[in-house]
């Protein structure tokens, strides 16, 4: 699975130039926040990386690439029981999707993620999924953690099931802890 994790990312960062800086924001805000320690019940490097491109698919910054497809049925390709098939040719990718005309800069979409995962998106509600572009249901999954981010290759894996209550807090002082970070990059 992690082979198809890391292609999946990497072609996302093909596919947009401002994915590749905001991955390394994210790496670089993780470190200095110290908010990425799955270890001690935190969020994993990938959880944060998940949370991102949610984020700019919500904005129609990045594709979905798992509806990308022009066949009529999903195309399939099995790994460990789940379906891991994604787009990855770029030619289809740039065909199907076409990004926003008003491009916002680095910071706007930076503020933008801090604003909506400390406001707008309902932890309570929704699960963080790359997989779709609409919200996925927490009632779907019957996931009780603190948040919820699903897998986008094992569909039963919450990857903040070990999230701790006091980390939760953290995750949301990180956000506010960091906007000054980024306001001045």
């Amino acid at each position: 699975m992690f082979r198809h994790s890391k292609r999946m990312v990497i072609t996302l960062a093909i596919a947009s130039v401002q994915t590749q800086a905001n991955f390394g924001r994210l790496s670089g805000s993780d470190l200095l926040c110290h908010v990425s320690n799955a270890a001690v019940g935190g969020l994993s490097s990938y959880a944060l990386v998940i949370m991102l491109i949610h984020y700019l698919q919500q904005r129609d910054h990045l594709p979905v690439l798992q509806e990308l497809y022009e066949t009529p049925e999903k195309p399939v390709v099995s790994v460990n029981g789940w379906n891991a098939w994604f787009q990855n040719d770029m030619s289809v990718i740039h065909r199907l999707w076409k990004p926003p005309q008003n491009k916002l800069s680095l910071g706007e979409l930076w503020l933008g993620f801090f604003e909506y995962y400390l406001s707008e998106f309902n932890h309570d509600l929704y699960v963080v999924t790359i997989r779709q572009k609409a919200l996925l249901k927490r009632f779907v999954k019957m996931w009780s953690s603190l948040f919820a981010i699903e897998d986008p290759f094992n569909l039963e894996h919450n990857l903040t099931s070990g999230l701790h209550h006091d980390c939760e807090c953290d995750i949301s002082l990180f956000h506010i802890n960091c906007i000054p970070f980024y306001v001045w990059y």
